[in-house]
């Protein structure tokens, strides 16, 4: 009895008395069934589509002016981004696939990510083929003895540990939140490790190749960081499988793909990305760091189609900060908004970045969580489909971070094999940290409630993702409710019922009003409202299945 009336002083501090939300329903209609979870964008592509070919510098000027002039004269209305269903969620393509955002992902996972493969360092010597393309770094392709060939990278000199390391975290975080990525894997070896193959090249940063001599191989290594036992660590990020396509383009859609339907810079996995970079502070951020294959299908080899990766992430958690510039994920490369400010006051004000210090821990940049807001973050380089986000895009991947346990990021950090159990705690520290900064703010944007369900036939339940996550407090929430029919006439409202709640931040809302539309068409409005502040309204679209006539979500529009 004592359990049952404390839901019962529960429920009533949770319904709001008075709080009405405004009439905001009957914009949005929706077709009375399931939402979509997997998209059909693998359709056979018969001829593979032109490779683009990505100039650095010509893509910095294209992206800094050639495309910024049009773009902002257009002045075109800001759009709702796409390839979303109908529950306002991404689902599977050949661009994402959902992981630990709509089910249990083990922290273990995050350990090997997509690798399928051991490490390269189990399958010594490697042979090198040729010098990696592009980029001031060095780099080689090599085999290992099975054949597999990987893309060979190195930390620089006097920063051990640090681009190695950053790039496998970033590389299993996106993985678990379902990006595609490379097989990357951190490795060791020796300079004995790496055969010259007899036709082996060098090649300049236009592609034009020579005959590589040891020499050469040798010059190399010395610009790299070697640990005083003469071991080296690098990074294996092992080739894709199919036809290199380059980058896709920030913006509109890649010609000769019949299946790329929707324009880059309306798609909400690539719009949402701006919030997991700010987190990550992966801010090198352009084309030729996004990689474009065409495939053939595993389960059909006659079937051809293209499938979007993300690739090199060597310069996030803080690696750029400490070997270049401070103000890494605080100012583009061009922007001049900080820089007046410091000419006008002759130097004397001082810019946010340059309190920051950086931590003397073996392997770590400039990694911290001060003076960092998601909204102010900035990528090196304009990327224009971060300027189309809007705050849904920014919810949408606050809910994958909310979902990544101190467990999780602790394996991810572990795969980037620091020498010093101090980088893992560091790291790990401020990932936890910067994700609650980046959380936080979007939760108050956008109304947090999710996973809509229809249970025991009548009954509507969602989860308080704030409150399961601890960003509110139970006891300081309440929910407004209406329900209306499919001409937006208003009906009986519908109250909740905690009792039928089954954890922290979990309600069900009981019972459901009967609607006279032909299908039982029902859209019940939510608005939770935390103290004095009610969060903007969200609209639960609901109808029976033409089969059995059960109720069922059939979609959700937020405001």
């Amino acid at each position: 009895m004592q359990r049952a009336a404390r839901w019962m002083l529960l429920a009533a501090a949770s319904v709001a008395v008075g709080c009405r939300p405004p009439r905001t329903v009957g914009r949005v209609r929706f077709v009375n069934r399931p939402p979509v979870w997997v998209v059909n964008d693998r359709e056979h592509v018969a001829k593979r589509p032109q490779e683009l070919k990505q100039l650095v510098l010509l893509d910095h000027l294209d992206a800094v002016i050639f495309q910024r002039i049009p773009y902002l004269l257009a002045m075109h209305p800001r759009l709702r981004a796409r390839a979303v269903n109908s529950v306002d969620d991404v689902p599977d393509s050949t661009w994402f696939t959902n992981r630990i955002g709509r089910r249990a992902l083990r922290p273990a996972a995050l350990a090997r990510g997509p690798n399928r493969l051991p490490p390269a360092d189990q399958r010594l010597p490697l042979t090198v083929l040729s010098t990696k393309v592009g980029g001031g770094s060095v780099g080689f392709i090599v085999a290992d003895n099975s054949g597999v060939r990987y893309l060979l990278k190195f930390d620089t000199k006097g920063a051990p540990e640090r681009e190695t390391g950053a790039d496998v975290i970033v590389q299993r975080i996106l993985w678990a939140c379902g990006y595609n990525v490379p097989e990357d894997d951190v490795i060791h070896l020796r300079a004995e490790d790496l055969k010259l193959a007899a036709n082996a090249k060098i090649k300049d940063v236009f592609g034009k190749p020579r005959p590589m001599t040891q020499r050469d191989l040798d010059v190399a290594l010395g610009k790299i960081d070697v640990g005083g036992d003469g071991r080296i660590r690098a990074l294996a990020s092992r080739f894709l499988s199919g036809k290199l396509l380059g980058g896709f383009p920030m913006l509109g859609v890649r010609e000769g793909d019949p299946n790329d339907r929707v324009p880059h810079q309306h798609r909400r996995d690539v719009r949402g990305q701006r919030a997991l970079f700010a987190w990550l502070n992966h801010n090198d951020v352009k084309e030729d760091n996004t990689l474009d294959m065409y495939v053939r299908d595993p389960a059909d080899p006659a079937r051809k189609y293209v499938v979007h990766y993300l690739i090199d992430f060597g310069q996030a958690i803080g690696t750029r900060g400490a070997a270049r510039r401070r103000d890494v994920g605080f100012a583009r490369y061009e922007d001049l908004q900080w820089a007046l400010p410091s000419l006008l006051s002759l130097g004397i004000w001082v810019r946010p970045w340059e309190r920051l210090e950086r931590p003397a821990i073996h392997g770590v940049g400039l990694w911290s969580a001060a003076s960092y807001h998601p909204d102010s973050w900035e990528p090196s380089k304009d990327y224009w489909p971060f300027h189309e986000a809007d705050r849904f895009d920014g919810f949408w991947a606050a809910k994958l971070i909310a979902r990544f346990s101190p467990a999780h990021l602790e394996q991810a950090v572990r795969a980037a094999r620091y020498s010093d159990a101090a980088a893992i705690a560091k790291i790990v520290e401020v990932l936890r940290q910067r994700a609650r900064l980046t959380i936080a703010p979007y939760f108050e944007r956008v109304s947090p409630l999710d996973g809509f369900r229809v249970a025991d036939g009548e009954r509507l339940c969602f989860s308080d993702l704030a409150i399961e996550h601890g960003y509110a407090a139970a006891e300081k929430t309440r929910y407004a409710l209406r329900a209306y029919d499919e001409r937006a006439r208003e009906l009986p409202a519908p109250q909740l019922a905690a009792s039928a709640a089954r954890g922290r931040g979990q309600r069900c809302v009981s019972p459901l009003p009967r609607s006279p539309s032909a299908d039982g068409y029902l859209i019940v409005q939510v608005v939770a409202q935390r103290d004095s502040k009610a969060l903007p309204p969200l609209d639960v679209h609901l109808a029976r299945a033409p089969k059995d006539g059960r109720l069922r979500v059939i979609g959700l529009w937020r405001h």
